[in-house]
């Protein structure tokens, strides 16, 4: 399944740089915790993800499983497209262990 693709969040990148060197703990819990993507993809997806049969709890949860992908992003040792890449396969095997239960 394709899901919506977005450009980089240069910003957040920057952003999220910044905070890694005051408190490195602190940056890694935000980007993990997500809402700072998920939330304005939702909003900006939301119809055209429930028509793909991915809900906010699938998308949450699939985002969990590949946080560290988005925390590797900002270190620059991966590139936005491979981690987003990685969350579109989160939610495709989210929804195919859905679909046997």
């Amino acid at each position: 399944m394709k899901l919506p693709k977005v450009p980089e969040p240069k910003d957040a990148k920057a952003r999220f740089k910044r905070e890694f060197r005051e408190n490195p703990r602190l940056a890694d819990a935000a980007i993990r915790q997500g809402t700072w993507f998920t939330k304005p993809y939702w909003d900006t997806y939301k119809n055209l993800l429930k028509d793909m049969g991915i809900s906010w709890q699938v998308l949450m949860e699939a985002w969990g499983r590949v946080s560290y992908e988005f925390v590797r992003w900002v270190r620059d040792e991966e590139t936005w497209e491979n981690a987003l890449k990685k969350l579109e396969e989160s939610v495709d095997y989210l929804l195919k262990i859905r679909r046997k239960t």
